[in-house]
């Protein structure tokens, strides 16, 4: 296959098509679907990748890279990927971006102002460490880390140390930890990794309660090395293995042993996977020479040691890991490189742009870098009108890109204030007085704000009594990509929170929820046809909502979350993710969330008290609620033809009936509607008793019955399932042979529904007098399964 010449995309229905294709086929071989080609080239450098998505059920879509070949056709090409063998990846990624945003919170920043860092690091062999390495630790005032495994602390080698003393060692801050797995052995069976790497995190937890364990540190196991994790040798493996997928999703961060990465870059992103430099065995001044390499590269360097190695035959003494350690006392002193914990590495910067580290280079002067309102007029007593002061200052920061910080305090505002620039400000709060927006974060329609971090104020609408303000909105954010925000509580508005897009789009953005509290509507995600809201990730929250202060019962304009185009609602928001969000109210609204959009999903939110229902609008499909308290009693609405998407609630969707109740009279020649039946058991399918009609949520459906008349000699007898008026399925017989004869007709059909349609069964039959339905369990039945979107 040739590469980026000819990039583009094809469309190959046909066999004759398919056979033009040469190269290396994937497993499944060349059938007819797409093949698309990305690529770019530079003379005679070119980078490629082929997507290959055959149109047959179940054959999977295929991928496979190229990083540097000639236009004369090498042959590097990857090995073809089933992309649908690998989504199991989101098992640890999709958790692990959540604990490396947590850990950087915690841990970061971590500035080394230039300068190159050291860390140290020692794994298990306590007896010796306890002896001979933390005397020297102390002495000198440097921290380390422990990786430890949790059923290993009988081992000879670890000397009697106990659980107990070495959570000393932590609370005393000589000492960080790292988990190491239950053992040191090698585990190969799902069941053998989930033991290992997540029951003995738990395990360490437990033993070590003063510890926080955010980091996995690979042990040397041999055998199937963790069933071809192999130390985490490259950063594939912590996606395409079950061990490296089980690491990221409980851990934040992972050491390994990629190649290269022993002298680590310092710019303050966490890599997973960086190896170290090992002093087992090291003689002469061959770490010394690694440490001046960092501090002259400004590099990180990971030093590691396995203390049972100490004094060993050919081993590394106490006495050159004294020279060691004081040759790194000896950098820091002179200010050639700083001494960090091997958690701090993960996050060292040696060129952050923070206002500590520039300052202490003389690079600015601390006034060029953070600006306190208070010094420019604004008041925060809670009496002056704060809104044009802090409109100037923000202003003024904007212009000398400085960070804007608004102290403790309480402002009161009339009008809007905004803030373009980068914000300090949750512990601050605005209450406003006015009628419209309270706080606007971002830019005008039109442009964009890029790459900024904003912790907003807490804005209360401060003279809401019963009902609300037409039109008030607490706070907007408005063309946000690439952002970071911290919404801390909004209160008492018609709309508390709107993300909005014009002119631009509000994307790529990460929103920290603290409190919506009291809202007409809680969160507004909207955007109109020259804007969009796209691939935003929410993060927990609670959005609440009370019967008081004049809120009415299902009233159709309140909501805790929508999503819609305020010009075309089939223009959506999409790619959305809300990630443990909590909804709590009372039926206030009529609906708790309203879509319009594509692709979005909650995961694992919590819906508590209720009823909570989702209102699919006509735009809305293929979003996605996946679990979470109480989503087993969410009720969804379909408006139109909304496919809408679908609802993993761990109980399905489903219907059926064993049977009526009486036995219904069918007039003779007329379709008729059975209506007796017995109350149906079911989800997401609501009967109605006086119609006989079952309305089932959108998606593909395998409907099926049993209609049986009590015994009769004449006639004809039919019947069909009705799918919103149409005949969907049908089933006719003859007369019966004889008087007794039992007549019994089975249907069963697969249908897609669009959530609107009404499902029903008819019966029919031409006896020339009514007949019945058979009353007996069985002989009358109907059954509903819901197959998926």
């Amino acid at each position: 296959m040739r590469g980026p010449d000819w990039a583009g995309e094809w469309d190959m229905p046909l066999a004759p098509a398919v056979n033009t294709l040469t190269g290396t086929a994937p497993p499944v071989g060349w059938l007819p679907g797409q093949f698309k080609v990305m690529g770019w080239a530079g003379g005679t450098t070119n980078l490629a990748s082929q997507l290959y998505m055959p149109y047959t059920t179940g054959k999977g879509m295929w991928y496979r890279t190229i990083h540097v070949h000639t236009q004369t056709g090498a042959t590097a090409w990857s090995p073809w990927v089933n992309l649908a063998d690998v989504t199991d990846t989101l098992i640890g990624a999709t958790p692990n971006i959540l604990l490396v945003q947590d850990f950087t919170r915690r841990r970061g920043p971590v500035n080394t102002n230039g300068k190159g860092a050291v860390a140290l690091r020692f794994d298990h062999g306590l007896g010796n460490f306890r002896d001979k390495i933390l005397p020297l630790l102390r002495a000198r005032g440097l921290k380390a880390s422990l990786a430890l495994n949790s059923r290993s602390w009988g081992l000879a080698e670890n000397g009697g140390v106990t659980a107990a003393e070495v959570d000393g060692w932590v609370s005393e801050g000589v000492v960080e930890i790292w988990n190491h797995g239950a053992h040191h052995s090698d585990a190969v069976t799902r069941a053998e990794l989930e033991d290992t790497i997540v029951t003995g995190l738990a395990e360490l937890r437990a033993q070590l309660p003063s510890a926080q364990i955010d980091g996995w540190v690979v042990p040397g196991v041999g055998g199937t090395n963790y069933n071809g994790f192999n130390g985490g040798g490259n950063t594939g493996v912590f996606t395409s293995t079950e061990a490296g997928r089980l690491i990221l999703a409980h851990h934040a961060v992972a050491t390994g042993a990629i190649p290269g990465t022993v002298h680590r870059v310092l710019d303050g992103t966490v890599r997973q996977g960086m190896s170290h430099y090992t002093l087992d065995a090291v003689t002469g001044t061959a770490a010394q020479y690694q440490i001046n390499l960092a501090a002259t590269n400004v590099t990180g360097l990971q030093l590691l040691l396995h203390p049972s190695a100490v004094d060993q035959p050919d081993k590394v003494t106490t006495a050159k890991i004294t020279e060691i350690l004081d040759h790194i006392v000896a950098k820091r002193d002179a200010g050639e490189l700083v001494v960090l914990s091997p958690y701090q590495l993960m996050l060292a910067d040696a060129q952050s742009v923070t206002p500590a580290n520039l300052v202490e280079r003389g690079v600015v002067t601390r006034d060029r870098l953070v600006i306190n309102a208070l010094d420019y007029g604004v008041k925060g007593d809670g009496v002056a009108d704060d809104t044009a002061a802090l409109n100037t200052v923000a202003a003024y920061a904007y212009a000398k890109k400085a960070r804007l910080l608004i102290p403790a305090g309480t402002y009161k505002t009339t009008g809007t204030v905004t803030f373009p620039w980068d914000l300090d400000a949750d512990q601050a709060e605005i209450r406003y007085t006015g009628t419209g927006t309270a706080v606007i974060i971002g830019s005008d329609p039109g442009g964009v704000t890029a790459r900024r971090a904003f912790r907003a104020p807490r804005v209360v609408k401060a003279n809401r009594v019963t009902g609300w303000d037409s039109g008030s909105v607490g706070l907007l954010l408005r063309n946000l990509n690439t952002c970071e925000v911290y919404v801390p509580f909004v209160q008492d508005f018609e709309r508390n929170l709107v993300c909005h897009g014009e002119g631009a789009g509000f994307a790529y953005t990460t929103v920290r929820l603290g409190a919506l509290w009291e809202g007409r509507g809680n969160l507004d995600l909207t955007c109109n046809s020259t804007g969009y809201v796209n691939q935003n990730l929410f993060l927990g929250g609670r959005l609440q909502k009370a019967a008081q202060k004049g809120a009415t019962a299902d009233d159709p304009e309140a909501f805790q979350v929508r999503m819609v185009s305020t010009d075309d609602q089939l223009l959506g928001p999409n790619n959305n993710t809300f990630v443990g969000t909590s909804f709590e109210s009372v039926n206030v609204q009529l609906h708790s969330v309203q879509l319009s959009g594509t692709y979005n999903q909650f995961l694992n939110c919590r819906w508590e008290y209720g009823p909570h229902r989702v209102l699919y609008k006509s735009g809305a499909k293929w979003n996605k609620i996946s679990g979470g308290y109480n989503s087993w009693n969410i009720e969804e609405v379909f408006e139109g033809g909304a496919l809408g998407g679908e609802l993993e609630d761990v109980e399905g969707a489903y219907s059926s009936s064993s049977g009526v109740t009486t036995g219904q009279a069918i007039p003779s020649g007329a379709w008729t509607t059975v209506t007796a039946w017995r109350t149906p058991t079911g989800r997401r399918a609501p009967f109605n008793p006086e119609t006989g009609t079952w309305r089932p949520r959108s998606g593909r459906w395998l409907i099926g019955g049993v209609i049986s008349f009590v015994p009769g000699f004449t006639g004809r007898r039919g019947a069909r399932i009705m799918v919103g008026g149409t005949v969907a399925d049908l089933c006719e017989l003859p007369a019966p042979t004889s008087s007794g004869q039992r007549v019994s007709l089975t249907l069963s059909t697969p249908i897609r529904l669009d959530g609107t349609q009404a499902v029903s069964v008819e019966a029919y039959q031409t006896s020339g007098a009514d007949l019945a339905l058979e009353t007996s369990a069985g002989y009358c039945k109907v059954w509903m399964e819901y197959l998926g979107k």
